[in-house]
């Protein structure tokens, strides 16, 4: 889940923000050392943007000319960009799209329930709520109130009614089977499943690779990236299978600039004036010596990992702290997708139905009671949504008028 965005610092998407979630279930070293001293950083005149320009192609046409290569591709999904759900939205309804892709692996799916996804996606009749506890009762608050998944699984379900079984998809659950009904302490919550990124590599490697099937991934980045990003980080999903499963997979990067506060942050002006004619949406297929893999790289420097442990009495401390990278950005990933110039990405909206429904939400409530206080708590409580003041783009500094 955990989604990265470099320095960009990778930082965790609160939905409805730009971070990526975290939880109890995230498994992340404990001894790391502490931060150093954010850098400051004069640009003028010092970052040449070296290399050839990047010649990007349509989005669509490039990942379904990569299954000619690769046996998955892996890419972002769910977890605040609207531009990007909207483009795995339609490249999922495109006709070029049933046939040689058999599996859509989510990191919003309780693998718990896999039966019951299995029974929605082939067009047998399943309950409304017993869909839903598919994607609500995940390990992150941030599916549970995602306007995607509640698009996603019944587009992929109206997709199969007109295959034959052959070609039929199947939606594959990634995330710990977490069983919400049975957890009522924190030790509960402490016993219950924790390695997420062992989860969806198993399920990658049993259900997808041993079968000689091709998937799309759809996760946060940071499950993602070729290999880990630093010798004191465990490997991600993707790196985990890798060590039996080498080369089957291409990664894609989708573009969302330099995060504000970073000290690359007064760059984004130059790179979008770089950029500004590419179309929307299209990928970068090589990045080897063109100026936006020395960019990529030369800002790669940290990321923000964040560090939970059990608090005394109940519930989870988080504390998070800057981790050098070891890697070159460019070496984790094999595509770069262009939705549009970052100013326009528009925030995905939060589910309407999953927060008017008052017992979910209450029962929301008492989860975020188990996990501890803090920015997770926040991604399906109301009230809060309530007192933010809105932004539609997800880069917005200045609130609207």
């Amino acid at each position: 889940m955990r989604s990265g965005k470099r320095i960009r610092l990778i930082t965790f998407l609160v939905f409805l923000a730009t971070s990526a979630t975290y939880t109890a279930f995230a498994q992340v070293p404990a001894n790391l050392p502490p931060p150093p001293a954010p850098k400051k950083v004069d640009f003028k005149g010092k970052v040449s943007f070296v290399g050839s320009d990047p010649a990007p192609r349509d989005a669509s046409t490039a990942i379904f000319d990569a299954y000619k290569k690769y046996e998955i591709v892996a890419m972002g999904a769910g977890h605040g960009n609207q531009n990007l759900d909207t483009f795995i939205l339609s490249f999922v309804a495109d006709p070029r799209f049933p046939g040689d892709i058999r599996d859509v692996v989510v990191e919003c799916g309780n693998s718990l329930y896999q039966k019951t996804l299995d029974r929605y996606i082939a067009g047998e009749n399943v309950a409304q709520t017993d869909v839903e506890k598919i994607w609500r009762n995940t390990t992150q608050p941030m599916c549970a109130v995602s306007s995607f998944y509640q698009q996603l699984f019944p587009l992929l379900r109206r997709v199969n009614e007109s295959l034959p079984l052959s070609k039929r998809v199947r939606v594959l659950a990634g995330d710990v089977p977490v069983d919400w009904e049975t957890i009522r302490s924190n030790d509960d919550l402490q016993r219950s499943p924790q390695d997420r990124d062992a989860n969806i590599a198993s399920i990658v490697q049993s259900q997808v690779l041993s079968k000689h099937r091709k998937a799309l991934l759809l996760f946060g980045m940071t499950h993602l990236y070729h290999g880990a990003r630093s010798s004191t980080v465990d490997p991600s999903a993707v790196g985990i299978y890798e060590g039996h499963y080498p080369g089957v997979t291409w990664v894609v990067e989708d573009h969302d600039g330099f995060g504000f506060g970073t000290p690359y942050e007064e760059l984004n002006d130059r790179w979008e004036a770089r950029i500004a004619s590419w179309r929307a949406p299209s990928i970068v297929v090589s990045l080897k010596g063109t100026w936006l893999a020395d960019l990529l790289d030369t800002e790669n420097a940290s990321e923000l990992i964040s560090l939970i442990t059990p608090r005394k009495g109940g519930g989870t401390n988080v504390r998070t702290v800057v981790q050098q990278s070891t890697r070159p950005f460019t070496s984790m990933i094999d595509g770069y997708l262009y939705l549009g110039p970052r100013r326009l990405l528009l925030k995905e909206p939060p589910s309407a139905s999953a927060l008017l429904d008052k017992g979910f939400m209450k029962e929301m409530r008492r989860r975020a009671k188990l996990t501890g206080e803090g920015s997770i708590t926040d991604q399906a409580d109301p009230e809060k949504f309530v007192k933010e003041p809105y932004h539609a783009f997800i880069f917005d500094s200045t609130p609207p008028e």
